[in-house]
Formats: structure tokens, sequence, C-alpha cells
């Protein structure tokens, strides 16, 4: 009903979870794989404790990244985001 992105670097058991726009994540790639199967709902940010627990975690700047790399990435995939809600 609802889909979850982040980004993250390495392999598990010895991978971080990132803010969008930190590893190599091809959000362009996911959003156009979603719009070709039909998906039309959310697409949310989670961001993992792995980030939460950084010194100097600021919840504001995460959110303004997050949002600034899927609006570039629905952009670059030529999808609307009211499209997908």
């Amino acid at each position: 009903v609802h889909v979850e992105v982040k980004d993250e670097s390495g392999l598990y058991p010895d991978h971080k979870f990132l803010i969008p726009g930190e590893g190599n994540c091809d959000y362009v790639k996911i959003l156009k794989a979603l719009d070709a199967v039909g998906y039309h709902g959310f697409v949310d940010v989670e961001i993992s404790f792995m980030v939460q627990h950084r010194p100097g975690y600021d919840p504001l700047a995460v959110a303004t990244q997050s949002y600034a790399v899927l609006a570039r990435a629905f952009a670059e995939a030529g999808l609307t985001r009211e499209r997908h809600r």
C-alpha cells in the first residue's frame, strides 16, 4: 500500500543506512519501476536509527535533503508526485 525508501552503503552485516542522497540508491530507476507496475501510492522516506543516532542529527535538515533528492528523482523520471498519492 506504500513504499519506503532510504539510502545505504555496504553489504550486510557491514552496511550503513543513510539519508537519501548520501549513497548510490537509484531513485529514478525505482520510481520508473513503480510506475511501470501501476503503483500510485505513497513513496515515503525511512530514516533509520543509524542516522537518528548520529551526533548532531538534525531532523529538519534530513527531511529537507530527503525531499530535495526525491523531488529531483521524480522530475528526472518524468513523473509527478501528485500522481503517486
